[in-house]
């Protein structure tokens, strides 16, 4: 996990939380000005909101997606017992159609997650190169450059909340409910 993705969102990060001047600047390292620490923990905020604006995004896609899914098999059953019985099979298709186009939109969203945290990473090399010990404030190592696998968990759970999300019209059109 990114040092990005523990700070708390929306709130300057001041030089004692950092630990300026404290033990967590390295020794024989460049020193910071006042005005460079707040520009580059700005930086690193506004950069973190970016990443919270794209997660929420992503959770957004799904929690559409799965709202128009379950609209659909409440259509599903008032067709059922209508004339239009064969209305069934339309609104799955639509439903996968729907769950296709979130899946889509998840990982449009996701690409844009990633180019954020790797964005990110040049104002926590920055800090980093100035003396601050993110190993000893965090508990990891300074990151790496994160591919669009970073969130995998939360894209097959996703995933599968899609996907599950298509099974009431399927129910509703294949059981006569």
């Amino acid at each position: 996990m990114s040092v990005i993705d523990r700070l708390p969102p929306r709130e300057l990060i001041s030089a004692t939380q950092f630990g300026l001047g404290g033990s967590n600047v390295g020794e024989g390292t460049p020193s910071m000005s006042p005005d460079d620490l707040n520009f580059a923990c700005t930086v690193y905020a506004k950069r973190q909101e970016k990443i919270e604006a794209h997660k929420l995004q992503k959770w957004d896609v799904v929690k559409w997606a799965v709202t128009i899914n379950v609209a659909l098999a409440s259509a599903a059953v008032l067709f059922k017992q209508g004339s239009q019985a064969n209305a069934g099979k339309g609104l799955t298709v639509l439903a996968t159609i729907v769950t296709v186009l979130g899946l889509s939109l998840i990982l449009y969203y996701n690409k844009g997650l990633t180019a954020a945290r790797n964005e990110s990473i040049s104002a926590e090399r920055f800090l980093a190169d100035n003396g601050i010990k993110f190993e000893a404030i965090t508990g990891t190592k300074h990151p790496a450059k994160v591919n669009w696998l970073y969130d995998w968990e939360e894209l097959v759970v996703f995933a599968l909340i899609l996907v599950m999300s298509v099974a009431p019209v399927f129910v509703v059109w294949k059981l006569a409910l």
